[in-house]
């Protein structure tokens, strides 16, 4: 039996922009947004506040990424998410204040 095929609709995601190895995600502008990557990249999260959640859709092209946070802590208590083989990923996220707590789906 063949894997069932997903069509990710990311209408409506702000589209990122990765720049000297990280890029700027402002809260206060979308909490739907996407990032197309090849390499390794800090994921700057700003104007977050407690009670807050958004979507991050991932596209990694090729080889393997990790993204790093540089506020916050993953569910796991490590600044960064997982290294990610090449795929398309969908992170969505909940902020107490302190913490983030993540989910994540990959799709080939």
């Amino acid at each position: 039996m063949a894997e069932p095929k997903f069509d990710i609709q990311t209408e409506g995601f702000t589209q990122l922009t990765v720049s000297g190895g990280s890029t700027t995600w402002r809260t206060t502008d979308t909490l739907k947004t996407k990032v197309v990557a090849s390499n390794s990249f800090t994921l700057v999260i700003s104007n977050l506040q407690a009670g807050m959640s958004g979507t991050l859709y991932v596209n990694i092209t090729s080889g393997t990424s990790t993204i790093t946070l540089s506020t916050g802590k993953t569910n796991r208590g490590a600044g960064r998410i997982d290294t990610l083989s090449a795929g398309h990923y969908i992170f969505c996220f909940e902020y107490d204040g302190t913490n983030f707590f993540w989910n994540m789906a990959k799709y080939a």
